[in-house]
């Protein structure tokens, strides 16, 4: 049981953690927790706490829950150097004294980004973090802060500008944690950019990152390290799959010719930025699939293919679906690799046209939710305008499937959370793109 396991734990510690695992253990969700710095004349300064459940906007509103016990470790300024100092948060709110000389100007809290929570910054809070604290954190403590800042961006909780604003910082770092951190937030707004500004959104995205996606390149060198190798591929996807670059786009067409021979790292995004690009390419490695005997290279030319943008194609390639030439494990969820909504609207249909045939291929076993998951193509769409039109053919479609009851419920409340984040974010994405100017 979980009481076995916490009290195995405890005395492999010699800690009494029983009572801390329990409210994680026993309870659903996670906590939110607030850290404000206070400073008076009768008092060492110290860190007022707060916690709460983390729900997202577009969730339902959950059961009530105790407050965790969870320890809370901050870093902090102290008189211009770093101090640290931990406690137990077990109450909705608490304290945590810091030894200063002074009032902290920054506070970081989430020591080492080892707790198990997540953190809500204030605008100011994260500005002197970023203009102040950034170089004494850890390159953990700049991950995770910049985790939550970017989360918390994308909920309407900080200005989305405040965010973009630490991207540069991650990038700069080079290790494929942070720039692939980097890349996560500008990449997931494209989802949400309104069509009247995607030139600029994209134009932002080349001149942020094209830099070091050229630096990167799409061939490998002798000389890369592990970093540059897992950067190389999330970069010039970023540039060239996102912001549209021609000179990678045109380098990626070349390579296709030969893009069994491309390292296993890279030939997806070669293959997807080849068949977008170039019609003739498309045509070729559309042929390839068939013929090609080795999974791997089968599932990359499927995905690759599958991110195509002209909706022509995109119904050539989910004819692969049907294919009785090909593994239906191989193409079933190439649906989930589209990322246009016309093109995803094409797929919608082609579902629908051939429902019977589809499910018929596709296993109708699984370890909880069966075919379920196909309605996750529908809620993909994330639209307020079509929400209960989604909800009606998913619910009559899926909901009576082993496990779809779940299934389709989860897959609505992913698309409300989507569905509430477009309309926070739109303001947002529009404020930042006509005011690139730093906060």
């Amino acid at each position: 049981t979980s009481g076995e396991f916490a009290a195995a734990i405890s005395k492999a510690a010699s800690v009494d953690v029983e009572a801390a695992f329990a409210t994680f253990l026993d309870q659903p969700g996670e906590p939110e927790i607030t850290a404000t710095a206070v400073c008076d004349r009768d008092r060492p300064p110290r860190v007022q706490l707060s916690q709460q459940r983390y729900v997202p906007p577009g969730a339902p509103t959950p059961p009530a829950t105790r407050p965790w016990i969870v320890p809370v470790c901050v870093a902090y300024d102290r008189g211009g150097k770093r101090g640290e100092a931990c406690g137990m948060l077990s109450a909705a709110t608490g304290e945590l004294e810091l030894p200063a000389p002074s009032c902290p100007r920054w506070v970081m809290p989430n020591l080492g980004g080892r707790g198990y929570y997540h953190t809500a910054y204030t605008p100011a809070q994260i500005t002197a973090l970023r203009d102040q604290g950034w170089s004494q954190l850890q390159p953990t403590e700049r991950r995770a802060a910049y985790i939550d800042t970017m989360g918390a961006a994308t909920i309407g909780k900080l200005p989305l500008a405040l965010a973009l604003s630490l991207v540069p910082g991650q990038l700069a770092a080079g290790d494929r944690f942070s720039v692939r951190g980097a890349l996560e937030l500008p990449r997931e707004l494209r989802e949400f950019v309104p069509d009247d500004l995607r030139p600029r959104y994209e134009a932002w995205m080349r001149s942020t990152f094209g830099a070091a996606a050229h630096k990167a390149g799409l061939s490998p060198r002798d000389s890369d390290s592990l970093d540059v190798e897992d950067a190389r591929d999330n970069l010039v996807y970023t540039v060239a799959g996102v912001g549209r670059d021609p000179a990678l786009d045109a380098e990626a067409v070349k390579l296709s010719e030969h893009w069994r021979d491309q390292p296993q790292g890279i030939r997806q995004t070669v293959i997807a930025l080849a068949a977008r690009t170039s019609p003739a390419a498309f045509d070729r490695l559309l042929k390839d699939v068939v013929g090609e005997e080795d999974r791997g290279r089968r599932r990359d030319l499927v995905f690759g293919l599958a991110s195509v943008r002209d909706v022509k194609q995109e119904a050539a390639v989910l004819g692969l679906l049907l294919d009785e030439r090909i593994d239906i494990r191989d193409t079933m969820f190439l649906v989930f690799a589209i990322e246009e909504e016309a093109n995803r609207v094409v797929a919608q249909r082609y579902f629908q046209d051939h429902k019977d045939a589809l499910l018929k291929r596709i296993p109708a076993e699984g370890p909880t939710s069966g075919q379920a998951w196909l309605a996750g193509l529908f809620t993909a769409s994330c639209s307020a305008e079509r929400r209960a039109e989604i909800v009606d053919y998913v619910t009559r479609t899926f909901a009576s499937m082993p496990g779809g009851a779940r299934s389709v419920q989860q897959a609505i409340e992913g698309m409300d959370q989507c569905i509430a984040r477009r309309k926070l974010m739109e303001p947002e994405i529009r404020s930042w793109l006509g005011k690139p100017a730093r906060p």
